[in-house]
């Protein structure tokens, strides 16, 4: 019998196949959803790829027993099988053979079968299924989406498979494979595990709690995710986190992940809607990517003291987040990485952030203030759209970075809002350029930089010096300033820088000056003056914005 010679015909309700018949083609009778009467002959040996996909008026089935493989989907979406039975002359049940059959509650594997393959019976209503010895290849996912199965049975003399509890382990109990979906209550790993594999706890949402020994090293993808657990304690035993290990954990309050990590991965924790309290072992010094997002109950989390980088979604959508200390290590903030966070009013943002992607602080109505510790950062480290959302959102910068005014870095984001210096520390500025006399008359002349320092309690200036910088040749100098003066104004101090002996060949150049000050005390870190610029030939001193 060819492929699909008979795919798509919905109205046939009964097909005679005759004894002759060996082989019946891939998508045979696929989608003939009304088809209820088709037995198949003794003499069959080959059934193809989704032959009865989608029969879903199909009652009941026997297997030959000339027929060694059920293959990918042969009997997929059958809804109307109530019962299956394998028989020992098959060796191999394929992907999805019987996926979707939602009316099968039994199940018989008889001894002789030994290869069941991904989802081979998943999304049926099976309750338990004995897994007979002859099984050597058994894909843990072969239930999945099975949710009313309870527990595996497996033979004692199956050579690689074990039970525990209902739960699948391998051998030797040194690695779960699979807790079955319906499965419910507390389940203790015995002290011989040191794998949780991937997806082993996945979707499993009647677990209410797992017991992780010191025992076990490695956490692989999805391991819990989706699952019941409400409480979680990683030990420091584990030296592997798989990606989305504990993801969508709806009923998961406290998180305490002492793992012996360098990070956590990707969504690691992301959807678990009633977390508040996230505790890490000194260890972990990085966020994957999405880590917390959409914990929308998420209070209180650990900060690594090394975190460089608060990836893309990070925080995104935990609205219950009001506050967060960033590192002194921080130098990138990725896109969206606190976005949706509503009730986050104020945040400060440390000197070392040298980036910052889009939509960072989007769709925070609360947001009021942040305080950027670091200097001006150019437009190209400042994607679109940071502060998008965010209405009332003020950004506040140091005084002893004036350019944050003049450079106005977020306009190019579509920021709207209100630039704020704040008093931090002694702020220095230019007064004026002027041509001090020489005291030889050799036509030589003198260019003279003045700058101020406003004093501020508790901030104590270590040290002054001067960048002057020739336009024309690029040449640069950097001048120490120790001699100070009083302020004409009775306002702070006033210093200078020299440009010595410029000749006759130097009257029409133009030199710029910055003043950087260091400061110790309330305030410990520099300042700086506006890039400043005069020329020889008269003196005349102004403001130069500087290039972006």
């Amino acid at each position: 019998m060819g492929a699909y010679i008979f795919f798509y015909l919905t109205r046939a309700e009964s097909c005679s196949l005759p004894a002759s018949l060996r082989s019946v083609g891939d998508g045979a009778f696929q989608t003939c959803t009304a088809l209820s009467d088709c037995v198949l002959p003794e003499g069959l040996t080959y059934i193809g790829e989704a032959a009865f996909n989608g029969c879903r008026a199909l009652p009941a089935v026997s297997i030959p027993a000339g027929v060694r493989d059920l293959p990918k989907q042969c009997f997929y979406n059958c809804t109307s099988l109530s019962s299956i039975e394998i028989p020992g002359t098959v060796e191999s049940v394929g992907q999805s053979a019987f996926y979707g059959c939602t009316g099968v509650t039994s199940i018989v594997l008889n001894e002789g079968v030994e290869r069941i393959g991904i989802t081979a019976f998943g999304n049926s209503d099976i309750e338990e299924v004995h897994i007979p010895a002859s099984v050597t290849d058994l894909s843990p996912d072969a239930f999945k989406g099975a949710a009313g199965f309870s527990a595996y049975s497996v033979s004692p003399e199956n050579p690689n498979y074990a039970e525990r509890d209902g739960v699948l382990y391998d051998k030797h109990f040194t690695a779960v494979l699979r807790c079955p979906d319906g499965k419910g209550g507390f389940h203790a790993l015995p002290d011989s595990c040191e794998v949780i594999s991937d997806n082993a706890f996945e979707y499993c949402p009647s677990v209410t709690g797992v017991s992780i020994p010191q025992s076990v090293s490695y956490i692989g993808y999805n391991a819990f995710a989706g699952s019941g657990i409400t409480g979680l304690y990683v030990p420091e035993s584990v030296r592997f986190l798989g990606a989305g290990c504990f993801e969508d954990c709806m009923d998961l309050t406290e998180a305490v992940i002492d793992a012996s990590v360098d990070g956590l991965p990707n969504y690691c924790i992301r959807g678990c809607e009633q977390l508040r309290t996230v505790t890490l072992g000194p260890l972990i010094q990085r966020y994957g990517v999405g880590c917390f997002g959409y914990c929308s109950s998420l209070e209180s989390v650990t900060v690594p003291y090394k975190l460089e980088e608060l990836p893309e979604d990070c925080f995104y959508a935990c609205s219950s987040l009001e506050t967060l200390s960033l590192p002194a290590h921080l130098r990138t903030i990725g896109a969206h990485a606190f976005a949706e966070c509503t009730a986050l009013e104020e945040m400060d943002i440390p000197d070392t952030v040298s980036s910052i992607g889009s939509g960072a602080f989007s769709g925070c109505p609360a947001l009021t203030a942040v305080t950027f510790l670091c200097r001006p950062l150019p437009a190209s480290a400042i994607s679109w759209g940071v502060f998008s959302g965010s209405p009332n959102v003020e950004v506040h910068y140091p005084n002893v970075y004036p350019d944050w005014a003049e450079l106005r870095p977020f306009d190019s984001a579509y920021y709207t809002g209100v630039y704020v210096p704040d008093a931090v520390g002694c702020a220095v500025e230019f007064l004026r350029a002027d041509l001090r006399p020489r005291r030889t008359e050799d036509g030589k002349r003198d260019l003279r930089f003045f700058f101020r320092i406003t004093p501020m309690d508790g901030v104590r200036v270590d040290s002054r010096r001067v960048v002057l910088t020739n336009t024309e040749t690029g040449e640069t100098r950097t001048v120490g300033c120790y001699k100070l003066f009083p302020s004409a104004l009775n306002e702070g101090t006033v210093f200078s820088a020299v440009v010595c002996g410029i000749d006759e060949s130097g009257f029409d150049a133009v030199y710029t000056a910055r003043a950087y000050i260091e400061m110790s005390g309330a305030f410990t870190g520099e300042g700086y003056s506006l890039l400043t610029g005069a020329s020889v030939n008269g003196a005349s001193g102004g403001r130069e914005r500087a290039e972006r």
